[in-house]
């Protein structure tokens, strides 16, 4: 091989090791900002955790029975608010239609839960009774099947606090906290 020959040899060689170090670090930098402009911030907004009034209406799912290995379907059923007077110490029960419920929504569907939500307000569902509004499915295609609670939000009756149980696998329930001022006496007028 020729002097000539080696040098274009040596340009080729560092042509593609300068394009694909280029390559990389292009690459390394869209990934670096990809993370930083679009990972979770840790908070949810209430519309993407709480079921729309246009699926909860219209929900139809199957999950796999944990006994029998063999899927079930359910489908919507009501959704139900419950609300505890202090005055007579009972609860009461109400159906909610799809406006009411769309109302509810469209009311909070905009709300940022806390990233971390202070032990104060987590302690503060433990210890009063809040309102409990409640999606029920029930198993498609049975007369007789009972109702089971899909998904619930949680209203504290001091007015300004609600969560929302995330849906997942886990037997644990898992919560998003929320602040919007006065969200009680909004629900219940």
């Amino acid at each position: 091989m020729s002097v000539e020959g080696n040098k274009k040899a040596k340009k080729l060689i560092r042509d593609l090791l300068t394009v694909l170090i280029s390559g990389t670090v292009t690459a390394c930098l869209a990934a670096a900002l990809a993370l930083y402009f679009l990972s979770p911030s840790g908070t949810y907004k209430a519309g993407n955790v709480l079921l729309s009034p246009k699926v909860a209406f219209a929900l139809s799912y199957q999950e796999v029975d944990s006994q029998t290995r063999k899927p079930v379907s359910y489908i919507f059923d009501h959704i139900e608010l419950v609300q505890f007077d202090w005055l007579s110490k009972q609860q009461y029960r109400r159906t909610m239609g799809e406006v009411d419920y769309q109302k509810i929504y469209s009311l909070i569907s905009e709300d940022r839960s806390f990233s971390q939500a202070p032990e104060s307000v987590v302690n503060l569902f433990e210890t009063e009774h809040p309102s409990i509004l409640t999606i029920f499915v029930k198993q498609a295609g049975l007369l007789s099947s009972g109702t089971f609670p899909f998904q619930e939000m949680q209203i504290l009756s001091d007015g300004d606090y609600y969560r929302i149980q995330l849906r997942q696998q886990a037997q644990e329930k898992k919560w998003a906290y929320f602040f919007h001022e006065n969200i009680y006496k909004k629900i219940h007028e």
